[in-house]
């Protein structure tokens, strides 16, 4: 069975979907996410009781702290290289804000090559299906342009805020 669940999100925010299968998270889109669009939603059952864990995780955090546990979910299968992006994206410390080309370089020395592109790194960030908990908006810009984001820009711009970053320090193109 497949759930749902539409999380109203503090101001500042765009509400959440959660998705789910009674026993993983899968999804966790802002409404306005390109990602979203792309599911049925109709094939979906809604359900608050199998999102409490995430709903939880959810509500610590948008109080400006750090949850320090992740709900159990699952990325279904996922090439190695997004496995890896999504890996180094966990060990990100709440607050923390990482380069598109760092992660690359991260890859770089795991896989053993001289090289990964950073926007390698970016389309796989943008297909993150657990958005916040996968934390893919802690990753911007050499140039300090915080960069795209799936949930939007003002989400992203807001998350950063959130976890005590400056946003007066970055430089915002849109």
């Amino acid at each position: 069975m497949k759930y749902f669940y539409y999380y109203k999100s503090p101001n500042n925010f765009s509400n959440i979907y959660l998705l789910g299968d009674g026993e993983f998270l899968r999804g966790l889109y802002f409404e306005n996410s390109n990602n979203l669009k792309a599911i049925n939603l109709r094939s979906y059952r809604m359900n608050k009781e199998v999102f409490e864990t995430s709903i939880s995780w959810l509500n610590i955090y948008f109080k400006g702290e750090n949850p320090h546990f992740l709900p159990k979910y699952s990325l279904g299968e996922i090439s190695d290289f997004r496995q890896l992006v999504y890996g180094d994206l966990l060990k990100l410390s709440f607050g923390e804000v990482a380069f598109y080309s760092y992660i690359g370089e991260k890859i770089a020395v795991k896989k053993n090559i001289n090289s990964m592109s950073s926007r390698a790194v970016g389309t796989a960030i943008g297909k993150n299906p657990i958005s916040i908990i996968i934390p893919c908006h802690r990753i911007i810009r050499k140039d300090l342009n915080i960069g795209n984001y799936d949930g939007g820009f003002e989400n992203k711009k807001n998350l950063l805020e959130l976890e005590g970053n400056t946003i007066k320090d970055f430089k915002i193109v849109k």
